[in-house]
């Protein structure tokens, strides 16, 4: 009965393509294409669901109509899956999405763009009343002052007119007035001051706003880039190992799982330190400095690096002085340390070296700091980047020697730390020279 129904629909869909073509419509005759690559599909007739889906991608990719190439593209990547050419398939699925993003972008633009326009709105009128707020304050100052001035004039009068009249009484009187004028100005002095207390209270409020709304950009930026790429990845193989696991061999399986697998580690390295970023920024990370023995937190360190570096044949080298302490907050050091030599690893290619270097340093001032070095003999940093280090609003993570992934927030990480600590790091390198991170520390 099945067949049957197959066999009617195709001289269904085969009539209303020669309607179509009588008729010139041109969009039609692609759909009909894609409708009859349908059926063919679901007959197993891989190689006709080809041909005519195909001409309806060639129609519908000349007319430029969206929602005939989204749906071409989903039913290519289930005829190559189902025929085993999984790279095509693969292919067909991510412009599948690309094109089912545009038009959910495209309908949802106006509503995006009503959005912005409702915050800038906003936050104009938010600036207006902070300036109305000024200037009704500045005329209340203004009306006191005249009040003040006002009084005054009338107080002299009178006392003019009881000393005319009273004279007897003039010493008593000129002290009593005085200490009027005394009470009205300590009145005025006090009015000023709590006048510059609010408008320092209303000035720190707005940079605390300007403060939280430009972390919360970097925030979503960090967001909507390193984000979109590994959870694409992993939806588009988990729904292609989804709709087509009962034709895939174990091999097969086991391919898409580990893709799966990487993508998803490299998102949850990437949630981690977007979490510990966000908690710096928060102030929820506790800052507790103490006296730390240099050389044994970098051995720590190194110990926990060495499988690391030994798969790439890579030496790890120290040279701190036994009796060198510095007063900072472990973790925070810790994870900075951590985080310069794993960077020196991945950009060290096999049977390199990399050398830690801690040593007592006094500045022209007298001031006296550790500086920490991290050195490697990897491929360097070119100047143009070497720029965007260090820097939120620029989203670097290139691959390692071997092909190692990273968040791009490492380094971003390292520099907070380092500054709470009121210190300072920088970076020397040369382009197939090696790269040196330096950062300093307060001496115990």
């Amino acid at each position: 009965r099945q067949q049957g129904n197959y066999l009617l629909a195709l001289d269904y869909y085969q009539k209303s393509l020669k309607i179509s073509e009588d008729m010139g419509e041109k969009k039609y005759v692609g759909k009909v294409y894609s409708k009859l690559g349908s059926v063919y599909l679901k007959e197993h007739n891989y190689n006709k669901a080809l041909d005519y889906t195909l001409k309806s991608l060639k129609i519908a990719s000349e007319l430029e109509v969206l929602d005939d190439l989204k749906d071409i593209h989903q039913q290519l990547t289930k005829i190559y899956a189902a025929t085993r050419n999984y790279e095509l398939a693969y292919e067909n699925h991510v412009l599948y999405k690309q094109f089912n993003d545009s038009i959910f972008n495209e309908k949802n633009i106006k509503k995006i763009t009503g959005l912005e326009y409702q915050y800038e709105f906003d936050k104009e009128r938010q600036s207006i009343k902070l300036e109305q707020e000024k200037k009704d304050a500045a005329h209340m100052a203004e009306a006191k002052q005249h009040k003040t001035v006002r009084n005054s004039f009338v107080a002299g009068f009178v006392l003019m007119l009881m000393l005319v009249l009273v004279v007897l009484h003039r010493f008593l009187q000129k002290r009593k007035t005085n200490y009027l004028l005394t009470k009205q100005k300590q009145q005025i002095e006090e009015t000023n001051e709590e006048l510059t207390v609010q408008k320092e209270e209303i000035q720190n409020f707005v940079n605390e706003l300007e403060k939280a709304n430009k972390t919360k950009d970097k925030f979503f930026s960090f967001i909507a880039h390193d984000l979109r790429n590994p959870f694409s990845t992993l939806l588009g193989y988990s729904e292609l190992l989804l709709e087509n696991h009962k034709e895939y061999d174990d091999d097969e399986r086991e391919t898409y799982i580990k893709f799966i697998n990487d993508a998803s580690i490299k998102t949850y390295k990437l949630l981690e330190n977007l979490l510990t970023w966000a908690q710096s920024q928060t102030g929820r990370i506790k800052f507790t400095p103490e006296k730390i023995n240099l050389e044994t937190l970098i051995n720590e360190i190194i110990s926990l690096c060495t499988e690391t570096a030994g798969n790439k044949n890579i030496r790890l080298l120290s040279h701190t002085d036994k009796n060198l302490f510095v007063c900072a907050d472990k973790n925070m050091i810790y994870s900075v340390l951590r985080n310069l030599i794993s960077n020196a690893i991945k950009f060290t290619p096999k049977d390199g070296e990399i050398v830690i270097n801690a040593c007592p340093i006094t500045n022209k001032e007298n001031q006296k700091y550790t500086e920490i070095t991290v050195k490697d003999s990897g491929v360097g940093i070119t100047p143009e980047i070497q720029s965007r280090l260090f820097k939120i609003d620029e989203n670097i993570s290139t691959k390692g020697t071997e092909n190692e992934t990273g968040t791009g927030l490492g380094l971003i990480l390292c520099k907070e730390f380092v500054e709470k600590h009121d210190g300072k790091i920088w970076l020397e390198s040369e382009v197939g020279k090696g790269s040196k991170f330096i950062f300093t520390l307060k001496t115990v």
